[in-house]
């Protein structure tokens, strides 16, 4: 019985660091987890930015075409 005193004694001590460790790692998964998030929303971002210029870049044509006074379908490539 005494080997396993010493057995559960042992664990006793150990849990606490056990206990940490096993936080440690929940903590940096958990940080890893939000910096993914944040690289999705910048890419979403990224993006949304990228559809506005697109858009831009339609009404700029289509301002081009009113002023020579001809129209061009912009949608054609769709």
């Amino acid at each position: 019985m005494k080997a396993n005193s010493k057995y559960n004694i042992d664990l006793e001590e150990r849990a606490p660091v056990v206990n940490q460790a096993a936080a440690n790692r929940l903590e940096r998964e958990r940080e890893r987890e939000r910096e993914r998030e944040r690289e999705r929303e910048r890419e979403r971002e990224r993006e949304r930015d990228r559809e506005r210029e697109r858009y831009r870049e339609i009404e700029r044509e289509r301002e081009r075409e009113r002023e020579r006074g001809g129209w061009i379908d912009i949608y054609k490539d769709r």
